[in-house]
C-alpha cells in the first residue's frame, strides 16, 4: 500500500475538522435543554471530550500546515534553480559551435538551435516539423537513415557520421554527426537527438593531404628517374654516416658497385684532406638542420682520383632527432679539369679585360666629349635666337628710349605754351599743324613711347629667358620650377616657332599641372626640352614639306610675307589642299603622378616616327637628318640624363604622318 501524498493528508485533516465542528454544533445545540435535560452530567462529559478532540486536531493541522509551507518554499527554491540552469542549457545551445538537433520518430524536426542558420542557410521556422531529409545531400540521405536505424535498435549513442548537408543556396558542405536515443516517461523510443559539426575544412585538408602524398611519392619517383636520367646516384646514410641505400649510379661514378657501399662510411673513399672537410660539413648540417652542397674527390678501385658533387640534407623523425642523410652524388671530374684549363688562360683574359676597360674609359672620355659638343650646339642655337630677337631692339630702345621721352615731354610742353599764348596763330603755322595732324601727334606720341616700353620689357623676358636656359653649365643638384625651364627653351625657340616661307605659326598649347618644386640637374633637363621641342619643330617642318606641293608652298611664302592669317589661309586659293591638313601644333602636358613622380608630355603633329627607325632612336650616332645637320646624340644624350643621371624614363608613342609624343618621368625627389 502506497504512503499518502502530503496533500491527500492535508485533506482528510479538513475533512474530520469539518465533522468535529458539527459534532460540536449539534451537542451546543443539545446543552441548550440541559435545565430539563435530567442527564446533563453525560452530556457535559461529551462536550469536553469534543473539544479536547478539536484541540488535538487543530495541533495536528497546524504541524501539516507549516510542513506544508516548508515544502512550498523548497519547490519555488528548485524552480529557481531550474530557471537558471535551463537558462545555462539554452546559453550553451545557441553558443556551440555545433547545429544541435532533435528528431522525432518519422525524422521530423522538433528543435534546431539558432547555429542550424549559419550553416544550412535555412530559416528554423522554415524546416522545423518537417522531414530531415530536405536538409540531407540526397546520395547521403540512406547512410544517415541506416544512422538512426542502427541507434533504434541498438538504443545506445552513435557516432561519427559523415554526411554533405543539402543548404539553401545549394552548396553541399561536410557534416559529422553524433547522436543518441531520446525516450519518454514510459520509458519508449521518443525520438533522436544530436549534434552536427561543419567538418568542410577538414575534409578539404584531408583530400590536400592525400593529394599531397601522392604528389610526394609521385614526386619521388620522378626525381629517383631524373636523378638517374642525369647521371646522378642517390644515396641515403644513417646517424653513424654509414651506406643504407646506394643506387647504380655509383659504379659509373665512385667506380664502385652499391653493394661494395653499403654497410660503409663514405669517408673510406676519400683522401684524407677531404674526409676532414666533409665530416665537418656534416656536423654542422646536424647542428643547424639544412641542407648541404659540397664537393670533394673519390679515390676508385684502381687508384684514379675522381671529382664529385654532393648535395644533401638531413633526415628528421617526428620528435625533430637527425636519423641520417640523404641525397645525391653527380660527377664533375670533366668540369674540373675544364676549370684547370680556364685557370691556365686566365692571366691572358685579366690582360685582355684591362684592354677593354681602358677602350671603354677612352670611349666614356669620347662621349663626354660629344655631350659637351651637343651641349654646345644647343648654345649656339640660343645665342643665334636670342640675337635674332634683341639686335634691333638693344640698339635702339636702350640707346634712345630715356632721352626720347624726355624731348617728347619738353615738346608738347612747350606746344602746349604756345597754343595758350597764341591761340590764333599765323595762317603759316594753322596750316603745318594742320598738315601733319598736330592733335593726333600729341596723342599719339605717349602711345608711341609705351610700345617701346613694351619691347623693352619683352626683351628683359628674353634675356630672362636665356639666363633660367643657361643653367645647363650649372653641375649643382638643386629643386627648380619645371615650368621655368620649359618656357625658356620655347623663349629661346621662337623664332623657330615663327612662321617661315613654306609654314604658318607653330602654334604651342602648354597644360600645365600643379608641380612641386623637382629635385634635379637644371640644365640637362633644359637641355633635353631643347632637344624634343627642336625635333618636334623639325618633324613638323618635313610634315610641311612632303604634304604641301612645291606650287602651294610659293604661294604660301607669298601670302605669309603679306601677313595673310595661316588660319585663313586653307580658305584662299591655291590654298584649298590645306584644308586637309592640321596646322602645326606643339602641345606641353605636366602632371604629377603619385606622391614623387611627374610627367612631362611634348607632342606634335609632325610626321611622326618611321617604324624602322623606332628601335634604335635612342642609339649613339644614330640620325635621320642629313649630313652635318645633326650627330645623332641629341636623343642619345636625353635618353642618358632622364634615365641615368635623374633615375626616370624617357619614351615615345608615335603614328607615321600623324605625329609623335615623348613622355619623360621622373622622381621629385632623388
Amino acid at each position: 500500500m502506497s504512503t499518502p501524498s502530503l496533500e491527500q493528508e492535508i485533506k482528510a485533516l479538513r475533512q474530520q475538522n469539518a465533522q468535529l465542528k458539527q459534532q460540536l454544533h449539534t451537542t451546543a445545540r443539545a446543552n441548550l435543554n440541559v435545565v430539563e435535560n435530567p442527564k446533563y452530567s453525560e452530556t457535559d462529559a461529551s462536550t469536553e471530550q469534543l473539544e479536547s478532540q478539536i484541540a488535538e486536531r487543530t495541533q495536528t493541522l497546524q504541524m501539516v500546515i507549516a510542513q506544508l509551507q516548508a515544502e512550498i518554499r523548497d519547490r519555488n527554491e528548485a524552480e529557481i534553480a531550474l530557471a537558471a540552469s535551463e537558462a545555462k542549457f539554452r546559453s550553451l545551445v545557441e553558443h556551440a559551435n555545433g547545429v544541435i538537433f532533435e528528431l522525432a520518430l518519422d525524422g521530423t524536426f522538433t528543435y534546431l538551435s539558432p547555429h542550424f542558420t549559419d550553416v544550412w542557410g535555412f530559416e528554423i521556422s522554415e524546416v522545423m516539423y518537417q522531414s530531415f531529409a530536405h536538409c540531407i545531400y540526397p546520395k547521403d540521405l540512406h547512410a544517415c537513415q541506416s544512422f538512426l536505424k542502427k541507434i533504434a535498435i541498438t538504443g545506445k549513442k552513435q557516432s561519427g557520421l559523415e554526411f554533405r548537408a543539402q543548404c539553401k543556396n545549394s552548396s553541399t558542405p561536410w557534416m559529422m554527426s553524433n547522436a543518441s536515443p531520446m525516450y519518454g516517461s514510459n520509458g519508449q523510443l521518443v525520438g533522436f537527438q544530436g549534434i552536427a559539426f561543419d567538418i568542410s575544412e577538414a575534409k578539404r585538408d584531408e583530400v590536400i593531404r592525400k593529394q599531397a602524398e601522392e604528389a610526394l611519392r609521385q614526386s619521388e619517383q620522378r626525381f629517383r628517374d631524373v636523378s638517374e636520367a642525369a647521371g646522378e646516384y642517390l644515396w641515403e646514410l644513417n646517424a653513424e654516416g654509414v651506406y643504407t641505400f646506394v643506387t647504380e649510379k655509383s659504379k659509373l661514378i665512385k667506380g664502385y658497385h652499391p653493394s661494395q657501399l653499403i654497410g660503409r662510411s663514405p669517408f673510406e673513399f676519400m683522401p684524407t684532406t677531404d674526409s676532414v672537410r666533409m665530416q665537418a660539413i656534416l656536423e654542422n648540417a646536424c647542428t643547424h638542420k639544412k641542407s648541404f652542397t659540397l664537393e670533394h674527390r673519390n679515390i676508385t678501385p684502381d687508384g684514379e682520383i675522381v671529382w664529385e658533387k654532393v648535395t644533401g640534407l638531413p633526415l628528421l623523425n617526428e620528435q625533430g632527432e637527425i636519423v641520417g642523410f640523404r641525397g645525391a652524388g653527380q660527377s664533375i671530374t670533366e668540369q674540373k679539369v675544364a676549370e684547370e684549363a680556364l685557370q691556365r688562360s686566365e692571366q691572358e683574359l685579366r690582360q685582355k679585360a684591362q684592354d677593354l676597360e681602358h677602350a671603354l674609359k677612352e670611349i666614356q672620355r669620347t662621349q663626354s666629349q660629344l655631350i659637351q659638343s651637343e651641349k654646345m650646339s644647343s648654345l649656339g642655337q640660343l645665342v643665334a635666337g636670342v640675337a635674332h630677337e634683341i639686335n634691333n631692339p638693344v640698339n635702339f630702345i636702350f640707346g634712345n628710349l630715356f632721352h626720347a621721352n624726355k624731348y617728347a615731354q619738353d615738346l608738347i610742353r612747350l606746344i602746349q605754351v604756345y597754343q595758350q599764348a597764341y591761340p590764333n596763330p599765323v595762317s603759316a603755322v594753322q596750316a603745318e599743324a594742320a598738315a601733319i595732324d598736330l592733335d593726333f601727334v600729341l596723342a599719339d606720341l605717349p602711345k608711341l613711347l609705351s610700345s617701346m616700353r613694351i619691347g623693352a620689357e619683352r626683351i628683359q623676358k628674353i634675356v630672362s629667358s636665356l639666363r633660367t636656359f643657361s643653367r645647363m653649365d650649372e653641375a649643382e643638384f638643386k629643386a627648380v620650377d619645371i615650368h621655368d625651364g620649359i618656357d625658356s627653351t620655347l623663349m629661346i625657340l621662337q623664332n623657330r616657332l615663327k612662321g617661315r616661307k613654306n609654314r604658318p605659326d607653330i602654334t604651342v598649347t602648354k597644360h600645365y599641372g600643379h608641380l612641386p618644386l623637382v629635385e634635379c640637374y637644371a640644365g640637362q633637363l633644359n637641355q633635353v626640352f631643347m632637344n624634343l621641342l627642336s625635333n618636334a619643330i623639325e618633324a613638323i617642318d618635313e610634315q610641311i614639306e612632303s604634304s604641301v606641293p612645291r606650287f602651294v608652298n610659293a604661294a604660301l611664302e607669298e601670302a605669309i610675307g603679306l601677313g595673310q592669317k595661316a588660319k585663313d589661309l586653307a580658305q584662299i586659293e591655291p590654298f584649298s589642299s590645306l584644308a586637309s591638313c592640321s596646322l602645326p601644333f606643339i602641345t606641353i602636358r605636366t602632371e604629377q603622378i603619385g606622391s614623387n613622380r611627374i610627367h612631362i608630355c611634348i607632342a606634335d603633329n609632325g610626321m611622326g616616327i618611321p617604324e624602322s627607325v623606332r628601335k634604335r632612336l635612342f642609339d649613339p650616332f644614330f640620325t635621320t637628318k642629313p649630313v652635318g645637320k645633326g650627330t645623332g646624340m641629341g636623343l642619345s644624350i636625353s635618353y642618358q640624363i632622364v634615365t641615368e643621371r635623374h633615375h626616370g624614363s624617357l619614351h615615345y608613342n608615335s603614328t607615321p604622318g600623324q605625329g609623335s609624343e615623348f613622355v619623360i618621368e621622373i622622381p621629385v625627389k632623388q
